[in-house]
């Protein structure tokens, strides 16, 4: 009997790094994947994770002796050339003067070769085994101000190549891996889980190709930058080579990821279409003739279908990171590195937004008004079955409030066209009761993508996309204009918000000391794209990171190195500093190097 053994590590709060969000949510879906798939046994399972339980009184917290002391038990357990290891990675990985280390939750930027683990000894000791069946997928490649960053995976392929290792990495050298809440993984780890799924992918070659279709994808559909996957399979045999026993691959389990269509993602438009009354109109005879030809071909059952696929498609307007930006700590060498991008965090109550502490989540916004229910045709989309009795209700809300979301940068002047067009349809004409069915459907979309954008802090597009909202619906038409007074109050009480973090930025900053100017970018980051001081506040962000670059070249002239590049890795990678920066580090470490080494 061939036996599967899982290796999975998931770290999502580092001591020194910025926290990620599904990294161990990752690792405990990939052992659930296998579980589904194989008779994976407790005994040939290694999960370490911050809330994965103890494997026989030992803990499994992701310390690097922890990781350590489980590769010993896996050199240990009776492996036979048939058996198979899956090993997965999710964290954080770094490059050092050419060498590839896995971070573990300890693991510290300023002293990488003590604390982190070298993928030439995760992969020498996974080479060692009398399995030849070891399959590796790390996820390890993500935006961070680690001056080692770039480049990481390049050595990890080589290593498993020369090894003969089947190795994918999440990315290729030089792109970074993302997460998103949407998915509550990382975008490799749902495209990884997705293909396991599909009873079409059963052999490395064939999981390959899936990845590599599928990922760049799913990146492009939850707007993040490109992400390849890259895989490293120097035997043919293992290509060919089945994933799953030919009798468990035809179980077909509930699907946690199934795979969806997806949509080409929607460029947000000019939603200031000025309503138009129902109308007396001139309409030609073609024209009517072809809104006739709509309606009763099915008006109602495709606006319905439109109507599906913006509440359900998973798409995410934000090109930014999706790590929120957190508390850095309190000593300028252990203080954390960030890269987000400016303008993820929600805009939320103001009360504590106006506080300087910098939150870890976005607010909770408040719920939204009921929409009322529309008037529904004999060929009107059936309805919605009921949710259960049993159902608790926060779950269902969280689902509605995400699908919500989802719409954000639909344009709704669409919506807005489509209802003066109906408009034209005369009171005495059959197809009227239809039309005006129509108008209320439309009408309630466009309410449902501003009420989403008003969630996410975009206010003024709220109030461009709810000004559409048709007067043939009385009570949704009166909500709209309610919504009017209450978003532009809430715009008025953002840019107070944001002015007061543009204040308390400039406060936190305390010359020559390089935190401090961290500090400040962080709280700079909390500020939206959509707010109108986002411009100032990505100004203020990029001249404080040429000053913490000023900081460090002070340090260098000194000849204090140590202390110049401590300064100088903190500069984020989104400002104007950041290349400079780098570049200085090479140097400084070259130089420092230089002056340590003994003369002849």
């Amino acid at each position: 009997m061939v036996n599967h053994a899982c290796f999975a590590i998931g770290i999502n709060q580092y001591e020194f790094l910025q926290p990620l969000r599904y990294a161990q949510e990752d690792a405990h879906a990939f052992q659930n994947c296998l579980e589904e798939k194989v008779a994976l046994s407790p005994e040939w399972s290694w999960v370490l994770t911050q809330m994965s339980p103890s494997k026989e009184g030992r803990s499994t917290h992701p310390t690097l002796s922890n990781i350590e002391r489980s590769l010993d038990e896996i050199a240990q357990a009776p492996f036979t050339a048939d058996d198979v290891l899956w090993c997965f990675f999710s964290g954080y990985g770094v490059n050092v003067a050419g060498q590839d280390y896995l971070m573990p939750i300890e693991g510290n930027p300023a002293n990488v070769e003590e604390t982190g683990i070298p993928i030439q000894l995760l992969l020498g000791r996974l080479a060692k085994l009398p399995t030849q069946q070891v399959r590796v997928f790390l996820d390890m490649s993500r935006p961070t101000g680690l001056y080692g960053g770039a480049g990481i995976g390049s050595e990890a392929a080589d290593l498993a190549r020369h090894l003969g290792i089947a190795t994918i990495l999440s990315c290729r050298p030089h792109q970074f891996s993302r997460e998103t809440s949407a998915l509550r993984h990382g975008l490799f780890a749902a495209t990884l889980l997705e293909a396991l799924r599909q009873p079409y992918c059963t052999t490395l070659a064939e999981l390959d190709g899936y990845l590599r279709d599928r990922l760049p994808e799913l990146s492009e559909h939850h707007w993040r930058p490109r992400q390849d996957p890259l895989t490293i399979v120097s035997l043919p045999q293992h290509l060919q080579a089945s994933l799953f026993p030919v009798a468990d691959s035809a179980i077909v389990p509930a699907q946690e990821l199934p795979q969806i269509p997806l949509p080409a993602p929607v460029t947000p438009t000019d939603d200031l279409v000025p309503p138009t009354p129902m109308a007396n109109d001139p309409v030609t005879p073609v024209e009517l003739s072809l809104w006739k030809q709509f309606l009763l071909g099915g008006g109602l059952i495709a606006t319905a279908l439109l109507l599906g696929a913006l509440l359900s498609h998973e798409m995410e307007p934000q090109v930014t990171d999706p790590e929120e930006a957190q508390t850095p700590a309190q000593t300028e060498r252990n203080a954390p590195l960030s890269t987000q991008a400016f303008g993820t965090t929600a805009f939320g109550n103001s009360a504590a937004a106006m506080g300087t502490r910098l939150p870890e989540e976005p607010a909770t916004e408040a719920q939204p008004d009921p929409v009322p229910d529309t008037p529904q045709s004999a060929d009107s989309s059936p309805p919605t079955t009921p949710v259960s009795a049993t159902a608790t209700p926060s779950i269902y809300q969280g689902l509605l409030d995400e699908a919500r979301s989802s719409i954000q940068s639909v344009p709704a002047s669409p919506f807005a066209a489509a209802i003066a067009t109906a408009r034209k349809i005369p009171a005495n004409d059959p197809l009227y009761p239809k039309a005006k069915a129509n108008i209320e459907l439309w009408g309630r979309a466009i309410w449902e993508i501003a009420q989403s954008r008003a969630q996410h802090g975009q206010f003024d597009s709220a109030i461009a996309a709810v000004k559409l909202v048709p007067a043939e619906s009385p009570q949704l038409y009166t909500q709209a204009r309610q919504a009017i007074a209450t978003w532009t109050q809430a715009k008025q009480q953002q840019q107070q918000v944001s002015q007061h973090r543009l204040n308390v930025a400039q406060e936190q900053v305390q010359p020559g000391q390089a935190s401090s100017y961290w500090r400040a970018i962080a709280t700079l980051r909390q500020i939206q794209p959509a707010d109108p001081l986002y411009g100032e506040a990505r100004q203020l962000a990029d001249r404080l990171s040429r000053e913490m670059l000023q900081i460090a070249r002070s340090r260098a002239d000194g000849r204090q190195f140590d202390e110049a590049i401590q300064a100088a890795v903190l500069v984020p990678a989104d400002t104007a500093a950041y290349v400079e920066a780098q570049t200085a580090i090479e140097s400084w470490k070259s130089r420092n190097q230089s002056s340590i080494s003994p003369t002849n």
